[in-house]
């Protein structure tokens, strides 16, 4: 109990630790991606805290057995390197005693990760789908900002307001650059107001005052002045909320014919599968000779777990493109790698044993 305590312990430590730099990692990484599309007006500032909790929450399936595989290569790796294990071979205790802390840190976190899985995965993704759905339903012109450029739909038109009124529909300073079918337009004028869906799929913009220029791809150009010009905005439209099958509760998916909801399924549940048998994995990856680097072993540790992964998803892909009909062959490809592993490691000790009777 005394040596379960203290691996028990060095784990602790080393999985909070590695959990909060890959989560820091994911959450910078993501919130760069984000605030570019809020730079763009596509995303309010509200809206990209939302969207980064939510993509946290998901990630948290993948990055806590990481974690756990990074914690227990430095635990065994330290023990290893400071030849505690040697001391505790001498004594009679031999490494596959490991296992046992291994597995009871490894087997609670299985279960966590096996919750955020199959209940919080969906609840999560079906959370991005209708944030980014009431994103794309909201109007455009509720996104502009005073004093920035904004893009309009997916007609290359952008428009820039220099002020704004307070219910957001007058407008002043108003310049817009379109360039479609080689036909380059600009347009300004001191004022004008806007009215969000004017007709089904577009916004109304009225300017007084404007001054329009136009060249064609020719090379002809024409400028003229306008008391009053309407201009139609397409807008980025109305869509229906679409809920993939990531956003699918695991009860529906289990009896899905499609065959990306069946991925989808099975990925839910390979994940604590994955956890378990990657922490007993790490245990023997990690060995290493007294005083001598472990960070060669280290480095090969991480290359099987990107293997892994990167098969992982390629089984995962092939189910979806119907090449495959189930991807558990990647895990227990695992398990059975894991087995033989151990298996090895006790027959080489009781071998050792003989020989030194």
């Amino acid at each position: 109990m005394i040596l379960d305590r203290y691996v028990l312990r060095e784990l602790g430590f080393n999985f909070v630790g590695t959990a909060a730099v890959l989560l820091a990692v994911f959450v910078t990484f993501t919130l760069t991606r984000l605030l570019a599309e809020a730079g763009s007006g596509l995303l309010t500032p509200a809206e990209v805290r939302e969207l980064a909790r939510l993509k946290a929450l998901i990630a948290l399936e993948v990055l806590l057995p990481v974690a756990l595989y990074v914690a227990v290569l430095l635990c065994v790796g330290r023990l290893h390197q400071d030849a505690e294990l040697h001391a505790l071979g001498a004594a009679g205790i031999p490494e596959s005693r490991l296992l046992r802390p291994v597995l009871l840190f490894a087997l609670p976190l299985a279960v966590v990760v096996a919750l955020l899985s199959t209940q919080l995965r969906p609840w999560a993704w079906a959370g991005i789908y209708a944030l980014r759905n009431d994103a794309e339903n909201s109007a455009d012109i509720d996104r502009v900002e005073a004093g920035s450029f904004n893009s309009f739909g997916e007609s290359g038109r952008t428009l820039y307001i220099a002020g704004l009124s307070d219910d957001r529909s007058g407008l002043e300073g108003v310049f817009i650059h379109d360039n479609e079918d080689g036909v380059l337009q600009i347009i300004t004028a001191p004022r004008g107001s806007f009215h969000a869906y004017a007709a089904p799929d577009s916004h109304e913009l009225l300017l007084q005052d404007a001054t329009v220029f136009r060249r064609n791809s020719e090379g002809q150009s024409l400028r003229a002045r306008f008391g009053n010009f309407r201009l139609w905005l397409k807008a980025s439209g109305r869509h229906r909320a679409t809920y993939k099958e990531k956003a699918q509760s695991t009860p529906s998916l289990a009896t899905t014919s499609n065959p990306s909801g069946r991925a989808e399924w099975q990925w839910r549940y390979s994940t604590p599968v994955s956890t378990v048998l990657l922490a007993l994995l790490a245990v023997p990856l990690a060995r290493s000779a007294p005083r001598r680097s472990r960070y060669l072993k280290l480095l090969i540790a991480l290359l099987v777990y990107a293997a892994y992964y990167n098969l992982l998803g390629i089984a995962r892909s092939a189910v979806e493109q119907q090449h495959l009909v189930w991807l558990w062959w990647v895990p227990a490809l695992l398990g059975v790698a894991v087995a033989v592993v151990h298996a090895w490691d006790s027959i080489h000790a009781a071998w050792m044993r003989r020989a030194r009777a």
